[in-house]
């Protein structure tokens, strides 16, 4: 069974945590442990954006950005996967460069010494290239560019 952590940054995009960890939830059989954490902007753009405050109703182990005492902040933890979504570029540069100042960094820190997969969904799909280039070479296992035609507000596609 997997053990998995979700990580929402304060980056726009809010609506693919949501329905990430609500299809997480559906799927019990296939995780044996789903940890989330939170940073305060990331809760602020959530309400912004999706109008709600679920987050903290998931009914799973939620920490904050400094919570080191989080099972996933060691690699005697085991966690198999984490997925960081929305993922700013600060946070992927951060990961990128080594730099582990707060949870979210710290776990991925530990995810990629461990060999383990660590999944960015990064904020932009329109990066500049160094972003691109660095998050590709440095930050993980799998980059994630996904499309944000919602922030149009566009109710017809052509």
């Amino acid at each position: 069974m997997r053990k998995v952590v979700v990580a929402v940054t304060g980056a726009s995009g809010s609506i693919y945590a949501d329905l990430l960890i609500r299809k997480m939830q559906m799927m019990r059989e296939q995780w044996s442990d789903l940890s989330v954490i939170l940073t305060d902007n990331a809760k602020d753009v959530w309400a912004t954006e999706l109008g709600n405050e679920d987050f903290a109703n998931l009914g799973l182990p939620v920490y904050g950005k400094n919570d080191f005492n989080a099972p996933f902040a060691s690699g005697s933890g085991q966690y198999d996967t984490m997925i960081i979504v929305p993922c700013s570029m600060g946070t992927l540069g951060r990961i990128a460069s080594g730099i582990s100042n707060d949870l979210i960094t710290r776990a991925a820190d530990v995810i990629l010494k461990e060999r383990r997969k660590l999944i960015c969904v990064a904020r932009n799909s329109l990066q500049p290239h160094p972003h691109q280039e660095h998050g590709s070479h440095h930050a993980g296992r799998g980059n994630c560019l996904p499309s944000y035609s919602f922030l149009l507000q566009q109710t017809k596609y052509d």
